[in-house]
């Protein structure tokens, strides 16, 4: 199923001007690193998106320009297009200007980055933005919860960095942050627990070696009273500190691996087949959630699976539209366009 059909860029990281049409099914990107094979994806995240998976808006626009631009052409008939300057983001699809991009514009969008193959690993910040990432796009609800609620985190750290924190002034912040991060912890943990719904089930589908396979969400639902309650218990620990030590921002995303932790038990095959299958899961929720087949963006990830995983990634998404970036071409497949 074809979603998108070409794509132009100016002063789009290191794209001074750029243009392509996409393959209706595979389309393969071959270029050295550092040619903007990621920007690409980059841009077709953020017309579908809505936001970078990468940085900063600011970042994206070349340094000596005063903004930048990209515009994507879908088969819908749509022309979403984003320019970039220094006051933030304007979208403009069909005539209508919005700074930011409304939800019924938004297409679902799985990427896989070389990164998310050692999430495992990784930060518990870099699993909380992963699974927030993924949460948003099956629920706008979640999104606008998790952007209220970082945003009231940072002034209530600000107010207790300051020295001048009370229990009064801090208050009105308590609220909010009871609000949307109880609203959070509910989302999170029937996250969670959809994805162990399947998760085994697809691990052994690409696994020969059977495995029981887990995600635990180390946060608890509360509702708001029990939650304003918390950060009232831990104010004079907050004070101490001079940041907020309750909250889901500080729990965690970790794998079980045969009623053990993965990170630490799992092989690196064995941890790269968990997270192969977290993207089919991925992408099988956002199907039935949108009732649409999500866009596949697939960046540079070839290059660390070997044959078995290559194959069983390209069977699973032959349904979908796929944009694959590389630096030399996998096997079978030729490039569409190569980045010099």
């Amino acid at each position: 199923m074809q979603i998108v059909s070409s794509i132009r860029l100016k002063n789009f990281r290191s794209h001074d001007a750029f243009a392509m049409d996409f393959s209706p099914t595979t389309t393969l990107i071959v270029g050295k690193n550092g040619t903007g094979k990621t920007s690409i994806l980059e841009a077709l995240y953020l017309l579908l998106h809505g936001t970078s998976f990468k940085s900063t808006d600011r970042e994206i626009i070349q340094t000596t320009k005063p903004n930048s631009f990209a515009e994507l052409t879908k088969t819908d008939g749509l022309t979403p297009r984003v320019i970039i300057d220094s006051t933030g983001k304007t979208f403009k699809i069909n005539g209508e200007k919005s700074k930011r991009l409304k939800t019924e514009h938004r297409y679902p969008v799985v990427l896989f980055e070389p990164d998310d193959l050692n999430l495992i690993h990784r930060s518990p910040t870099s699993r909380r933005d992963y699974f927030d990432r993924f949460f948003s796009q099956l629920n706008p609800s979640f999104q606008r919860a998790s952007s209220r609620y970082k945003k009231a985190l940072s002034q209530r750290n600000k107010l207790l960095k300051s020295g001048y924190a009370t229990r009064e002034n801090l208050y009105a912040w308590d609220v909010i942050l009871a609000q949307y991060g109880s609203e959070i912890l509910v989302g999170r943990a029937y996250g969670a627990s959809q994805i162990n719904q399947r998760l085994t089930d697809v691990y052994n589908q690409i696994s020969d070696a059977p495995a029981e396979v887990q995600l635990k969400y180390s946060g608890r639902v509360i509702d708001e009273q029990t939650y304003l309650q918390a950060l009232e218990t831990n104010f004079a620990r907050d004070i101490a500190v001079g940041a907020t030590t309750f909250g889901p921002h500080r729990d965690d995303f970790l794998y079980a691996f045969n009623g053990k932790l993965a990170d630490g038990t799992a092989s690196r095959g064995e941890n790269r087949t968990i997270i192969i299958a977290q993207k089919f899961i991925e992408a099988a929720a956002l199907a039935d959630s949108k009732n649409l087949a999500p866009l596949i963006l697939l960046d540079d990830v070839f290059s660390e699976l070997d044959r078995p995983r290559q194959t069983a990634l390209m069977k699973n998404f032959s349904s979908h539209q796929i944009i694959i970036t590389a630096v030399a071409p996998p096997p079978n497949l030729k490039p569409l366009i190569t980045l010099t």
